[in-house]
């Protein structure tokens, strides 16, 4: 996987949207029916997506909302975009993760070893070679021993249950 460039020029933001940080929730409404309107509001940053409206230019928005007290901050809507794709042999066959965002979901993360993965479904084969390595087991379990040895209600639940 290829690191992702993180420098922006004005050509890579939305022409029409802005992300701004309000300082406190009570205004939020009033100054963006100013600009424009919500699209959306991102509860666990506090971030606002701000459509423009009238043909407002992204510049001269964000110069007024930065002077704005009630701003704690504003920036373009920047899209970004992978540097690469995997280099899985098979990846152009695997329409699902186009499906689900995934290669946007890359820009954060690749993985770590510390997030386990629930997936509920009518099977993983944890023997498949693109799984195999990585499959999650269950520490407390010793397996083949017809035992509940976790005490979770399920015997030899190695790789999960059912």
């Amino acid at each position: 996987m290829a690191l992702i460039n993180t420098a922006f020029a004005d050509n890579d933001a939305a022409e029409d949207r802005i992300i701004v940080k309000f300082r406190d929730s009570k205004n939020i409404s009033a100054v963006s029916s100013k600009h424009g309107r919500i699209v959306e509001k991102f509860n666990r940053s506090g971030l606002t997506l701000l459509k423009l409206s009238g043909g407002k230019s992204v510049r001269s928005t964000l110069d007024e909302l930065r002077r704005d007290p009630s701003v704690l901050y504003a920036e373009p809507d920047y899209i970004i975009t992978t540097g690469s794709v995997p280099d899985d042999t098979y990846y152009a066959d695997l329409w699902g993760l186009a499906m689900i965002s995934m290669p946007g979901a890359w820009l954060y993360t690749t993985g770590s070893r510390s997030v386990v993965v629930a997936v509920i479904d009518t099977g993983v084969d944890y023997t498949h070679p693109d799984l195999a390595a990585n499959a999650w087991i269950n520490p407390g379990e010793i397996p083949g021993n017809k035992i509940d040895d976790d005490g979770n209600g399920y015997v030899d639940d190695v790789y999960g249950y059912d």
